[in-house]
This record gives structure tokens, C-alpha cells and sequence, in this order.
């Protein structure tokens, strides 16, 4: 065997024992990983079922410490161990529903130690609103996803505050408002929530018919009534509402109610802007509330004899109790009652659909 051969044979042998070498490093790497992927996903999943257990007890009127202790146990079902100081009641200010649960535990590697490191630490920032239905929990950083549940109110899917602003003076511009194919909400533009008196009557002027209803909603198991109505705003709905949901009307002004679980929202965070960039956490606030976009769902003839085409979609003509059909979510920044146009009205700056818009609707 020539010198060559060997030094061949030498070269094969050495690049055969790196690979070996670097194959184990790779794999010893992966178990690694996989084993930290694994415990990253039962912190989060701990975490997440701890918050929106939190959220829930926070909900029903528990006590802070009945709060924490909801989320300790569920936690402590997913083998996750919280501290008091890792489970945050109203942590920004800004929303007395909202939990932050902030959990971080070290990871013991199994080859970690051959390379110089015996334990990761991994971490998980979770929020979570107490509204059942509305309940979002997601990781840090803050995105502006979450708002603080569906509200008992419904809006057209118009805007219907040049009425109330005595703009619209004639039934030709009333049927392009509702229905003309440029009707949307748009980012930024504030718009009637709640109607009240006054727009009760610029609109019995403009089409000369009564009117009972406001805009306000009941919600599934929420019960008649106005206290009932001041409870459901102020805390959110515990259930789902979804697209193409039928859903009676609560008639009337409700003037005192509206005022006080308008403001109830309101105090959590009066000094909030509509998109302060300041303010990343603005999407989390008790002011941001989701609204059903609705049609009137009731029979009779197409323009309620006004001949405007299809004004029977438009609940506000329509005296005492009526059904409305949900054709869309929306979020709204809420405004405080004291900037309302008239008793008993709420407006709002629209912050963006929930899901996808209803048909005809520009997302704008």
C-alpha cells in the first residue's frame, strides 16, 4: 500500500468521524429543542386557560384573590405553577376586566451541558379579556387586536349622524345614504351609535312616521329591561353573537342608563385618543367596544310607504319591539356621553370590522 493510499484512507476516516460527530451535535440540538418546544407549548397553554379563567371569575364579580386563585388552579391542572406577582388585575389602567398573566420557568437540557448551557429560560405574556365572548389571548408584543366585548347596541350599516345632524333633508338623500353603493364606515370617522331624542325627531320630520327605537339591543339571556341593558353594556356580553343572528330591539331612550354605563366605560380610560401611537395598548381599553352591524328583520312593504326602496331595513322607523338581523361586527372607540348629540345617544369613532364586512360595505 503506496503512502498515498494511506494518507486516503486517513482523510476518509477522519471526514467519516466529523460527520458522525456532527450528525450527534445535530440530533442532541433537535431533542433539545423539541424538548423546549414542548414545554413552551404546555406554558402557553397553561397560561392561556389560566387568564381567560381569571378573566371569567373577574367577570362573575370575584374577589381579586378569588381572581388569582381561578387562575392558579387551572394553571396548576396544566402543571404550570403562578405566583400572586404573575397574575395582574387591570394591568395597564386602562380596562377593570382585563388579566395579564407573565409567566417565565427555566427548561433543564439534555445535552445542553456539553455545551456549556444546562437550562433555557423561556417565557410567555399572555392577556386576556373577562368577556367570554370576546376573550383574545395572545403573546407579547401588543397587537391591536382585542376589544372589550360585544356592547347591547346596533348600528345600520350606514352612517346615520348626518341625520342626526339635520344634514340629510330629503328622502332621495336619505335612501343614497343608506343604501347608495358608496355607504361604509371608515377608520378614524365618528359615527351614531345610539340615537335618542333628536334624532327621533329629525327623522319623523324628514319621513313623518314615529319612532321607538334607538339602536339599543337584547342580547341572548340578557333579560328586558334598562338595568338589565346598563349591566350587559357595561360589562360585555358572556355569550356569541354571530352573522345572521336575529335579535329582539330594546326600545326607547333609556336616558339614565345609557349616561351611567357610557361613562362607566369611559372613566376606566378618559384620557385616551383615538390612534395615539403612544398608546399601544389602546386596542385593550374598556373604550373599544364591539358593535353589531344589523338590518331591520321584519316584514311590510319595501319602502314603508315612503318610497324609499327597502327603508323597512332601518329599525329606527319601527314603533315598540322589533327583531334585527346581525349582517356584521364592528369595533368603535368609544366617545364619552357628555360630547352626545341629544339625550340617550351614543357615538363613536370607528376603529375597523370584526371579521369580514358585511356586503356592500367598503372596509375603507
Amino acid at each position: 500500500m503506496t503512502i498515498t493510499n494511506r494518507r486516503r484512507k486517513g482523510a476518509i476516516l477522519f471526514l467519516v468521524c466529523a460527520s458522525l460527530l456532527l450528525f450527534v451535535a445535530m440530533a442532541a440540538l433537535a431533542i433539545d429543542l423539541g424538548w423546549v418546544y414542548l414545554q413552551e407549548g404546555k406554558l402557553q397553554k397553561g397560561a392561556n386557560t389560566a387568564a381567560i379563567a381569571a378573566a371569567n371569575r373577574c367577570y362573575s364579580g370575584g374577589t381579586v384573590e378569588q381572581t388569582r386563585q381561578s387562575a392558579k388552579n387551572l394553571a396548576g391542572m396544566a402543571g404550570i405553577s403562578l405566583e400572586d406577582a404573575d397574575i395582574q388585575l387591570n394591568p395597564l389602567g386602562n380596562n377593570r376586566k382585563l388579566i395579564r398573566i407573565w409567566k417565565s420557568m427555566p427548561v433543564s437540557l439534555f445535552f445542553g451541558p456539553i455545551l456549556g448551557s444546562a437550562s433555557i429560560s423561556v417565557g410567555y405574556d399572555v392577556y386576556a379579556l373577562a368577556n367570554r365572548d370576546a376573550t383574545l389571548a395572545y403573546s407579547a408584543p401588543l397587537t391591536p387586536l382585542a376589544a372589550s366585548g360585544i356592547v347591547p347596541l346596533y348600528v345600520p350599516h350606514a352612517d346615520l349622524y348626518p341625520i342626526l345632524r339635520g344634514v340629510i333633508s330629503t328622502k332621495a338623500e336619505l335612501a343614497e345614504l343608506i343604501f347608495g353603493p358608496n355607504r361604509a364606515f371608515r377608520v378614524g370617522q365618528r359615527y351614531l351609535l345610539k340615537t335618542g331624542q333628536s334624532f327621533k325627531v329629525k327623522l319623523q320630520d324628514l319621513i313623518n312616521m314615529g319612532s321607538s327605537q334607538q339602536g339599543a339591543l337584547v342580547l341572548p339571556g340578557q333579560g328586558y329591561g334598562a338595568q338589565s341593558w346598563q349591566d350587559e353594556f357595561q360589562n360585555g356580553h358572556s355569550g356569541m353573537i354571530r352573522v345572521g343572528d336575529i335579535l329582539d330591539t330594546e326600545p326607547g331612550t333609556m336616558q339614565g342608563p345609557v349616561q351611567t354605563a357610557t361613562m362607566f366605560r369611559y372613566n376606566q380610560d378618559p384620557i385616551a385618543v383615538f390612534g395615539d401611537s403612544t398608546r399601544p395598548e389602546l386596542p385593550l381599553s374598556a373604550r373599544m367596544i364591539v358593535v353589531p352591524i344589523a338590518n331591520a328583520f321584519v316584514s311590510g312593504p319595501s319602502d314603508a310607504g315612503t318610497g324609499v326602496e327597502n327603508l323597512k331595513n332601518i329599525g329606527e322607523i319601527w314603533d315598540g319591539r322589533i327583531a334585527v338581523q346581525v349582517i356584521g361586527l364592528a369595533k368603535f372607540f368609544l366617545d364619552a356621553y357628555s360630547t352626545a348629540e341629544g339625550q340617550g345617544v351614543i357615538t363613536g369613532v370607528f376603529a375597523g370590522y370584526v371579521g369580514t364586512p358585511p356586503s356592500g360595505q367598503d372596509p375603507g
